[in-house]
């Protein structure tokens, strides 16, 4: 894994957003099938002030992601980035 990440825009979050999903699958030994499943529709709308905020399609699925991969999401982005940030969960409605 990479070290302390200096983020310039929002495409390298994305970037990051797509090695930290390859690090989540390997780390909790999860299918290609429950990353699609969770994470497949996330669209990532914005990072300031050490916040990421994603958005995702139902309630379900953002009460499953908060519940069972916020913190490992949030540790691994401290890991390539170099600091914590926090990850809000919101639902495209």
């Amino acid at each position: 894994m990479k070290g302390p990440y200096a983020v310039e825009n929002l495409n390298e979050i994305k970037e990051i957003w797509t090695m930290i999903l390859g690090e989540l699958q390997q780390r909790l030994n999860l299918s290609n099938t429950s990353i699609s499943l969770w994470f497949g529709d996330i669209v990532i709308n914005s990072f300031s002030d050490d916040i990421l905020s994603i958005t995702t399609s139902t309630d379900y699925k953002k009460e499953v992601i908060e519940k069972r991969y916020i913190a490992h999401i949030e540790d691994l982005f401290e890991v390539f980035m170099g600091f914590r940030i926090t990850v809000y969960v919101e639902v495209d409605k």
